[in-house]
C-alpha cells in the first residue's frame, strides 16, 4: 500500500523540484487532454491511507494529523532514496 504513496510522492517532488515560475506566465494554463481515471483498487487505497492518518474518524485530515502523515512520508523517502 504505502508503495503506491511513496511513487506519488517522489513524483510530486520531482516535479516541485521542477516546476519553473513561467509556466503560468502569458495566458494562464495550458489546456491538456482529459484526466485519467484512477481504478477501483487505486481509490481503494487513497480511502485506507485516508483512514490511517484520519485519526478522529472526522472525515477530514487536520493540521496535527497532516503533520503525523507529512513526518512518516518523509522518512519513508529518506529509505528509498
Amino acid at each position: 500500500m504505502f508503495g503506491f504513496w511513496i511513487v506519488c510522492i517522489k513524483n510530486n517532488l520531482f516535479q516541485a523540484a521542477n516546476y519553473k515560475k513561467t509556466t503560468l506566465a502569458g495566458g494562464g494554463r495550458k489546456k491538456t487532454g482529459p484526466k485519467p481515471e484512477l481504478t477501483e483498487e487505486q481509490k481503494q487505497e487513497i480511502r485506507e491511507a485516508f483512514d490511517l492518518f484520519d485519526a478522529d474518524g472526522s472525515g477530514t485530515i487536520d493540521a496535527k494529523e497532516l503533520k503525523v502523515c507529512l513526518t512518516i512520508y518523509t522518512h519513508i523517502i529518506k529509505i528509498n532514496v
